[in-house]
């Protein structure tokens, strides 16, 4: 996924170190379900629940309007008043609270991701028993790296979700934990991991509700998945014919709903898993098609929501990818081009989050550059 949901895998030692890349790397780390047709709609439905909940405040109503009008910075500052009143209120209105800094963490990860993770680890620790807000806070953990309260909340999903009533969440706390396994290098789990929840996926979406595209998407996801593992394990074919597999799903779903931005999203990914393999067999040209697919598709969704640094990070990811074919192609000036891009759009996130990822990755596009011109 680019920066904010990827972990990296132009190196085949997968270890932690690695997740530092991830900005460029374009590996597809897991993002719980979530609506992605307007950068809002999440946090506003979060809002307008709370103000159908007892005891709500006037300042709610403003909060909706301020997010629908997308100023984040303004609601985050209203949310956050009334999150700390309900907190500090006690027990009463501890879930209230959660609800608060979970609808926080929701318009505060559109453009810092460090934010995000404070918010979410609040809300976890005020709710846990919240199933969704947990899988949330382990996945901010996993992308900054915190790899043992990633996996200890991912585990308590397991743990509390009801199969039957909770499963598309126990599904996506399967994938994170095959994440985690991936990051330890630990790849025949992570294969186990990411196979039950194909299993699952496939059971769900082809005999329950065929015609659910969130389903489909789920079926897509672990395709992807478990084609990550077999790459990196060396099968190749195995793994073109999986990620051929998420293409096809990907393909479809963008095709029925074009302006849903997470549908385009995942087939911008699903090409670039399609070119890395490619790429690895020798067939460049085929992988440069793939590639820039990719990127037409990464630079519509990053022009149209600038101020998403997951679409950002995607784009990163995607002059990244170009800039080490091209140098495999002995193209040294497009390379440059591509890692000067990528670069130019990580610098900026790198110095206002101080996150992980992406100091990582505009750290890995110097080192690319540097090599240019040995």
């Amino acid at each position: 996924m680019g920066a904010i949901s990827s972990i990296a895998r132009n190196s085949r030692a997968l270890s932690l170190p690695i997740q530092q890349q991830n900005a460029r790397a374009g590996c597809l780390r897991v993002r719980p379900p979530r609506d992605r047709r307007t950068p809002w709609s999440n946090a506003s439905r979060r809002w307008k629940r709370i103000r159908k909940a007892p005891q709500q405040t006037p300042g709610d109503a403003e909060t909706v309007r301020l997010i629908n009008q997308g100023k984040p910075g303004e609601a985050e500052r209203l949310q956050l008043q009334a999150a700390q009143d309900d907190e500090a209120a006690g027990l009463a209105r501890t879930k209230k609270a959660a609800e608060r800094y979970r609808g926080i963490a929701a318009t505060a990860g559109l453009a810092d991701p460090k934010k995000a993770r404070e918010y979410y680890a609040k809300a976890a620790k005020l709710d846990p028993n919240n199933i969704n807000g947990m899988v949330w806070h382990a996945n901010m953990e996993q992308d900054a790296g915190n790899l043992p309260e990633a996996e200890r909340a991912y585990n308590v999903v397991l743990g509390a979700a009801v199969k039957g009533k909770n499963d598309r969440w126990l599904y996506w706390a399967r994938l994170g934990l095959g994440d985690l396994s991936m990051a330890r290098g630990t790849l025949l789990g992570a294969l186990s991991v990411y196979q039950q929840a194909s299993s699952d996926a496939e059971r769900h979406a082809k005999a329950d509700h065929p015609s659910n595209a969130q389903l489909q998407r789920d079926l897509s996801f672990s395709c992807i998945k478990v084609g990550d593992v077999l790459e990196a394990q060396g099968a190749l074919a195995d793994a073109l014919k999986a990620y051929g597999d998420g293409l096809a799903i990907a393909e479809r779903l963008a095709k029925a709903d074009p302006d849903n931005a997470g549908w385009r999203r995942d087939l911008s990914v699903a090409y670039e898993r399609v070119g890395d393999v490619l790429k690895a067999q020798g067939a460049l040209a085929d992988a440069l098609k793939a590639y820039r697919d990719s990127l037409a598709i990464a630079e519509r969704l990053a022009k149209a929501n600038p101020g998403n640094a997951g679409w950002q990070a995607d784009l990163a990811a995607s002059h990244g990818k170009l800039g080490q074919l091209y140098v495999r192609m002995g193209d040294k000036a497009e390379a440059r081009r591509m890692f000067e891009r990528g670069r130019a759009i990580v610098a900026p996130f790198a110095e206002k989050s101080g996150h992980q990822r992406w100091i990582g990755s505009l750290k890995a596009f110097d080192k690319d550059l540097a090599a240019l011109e040995k």
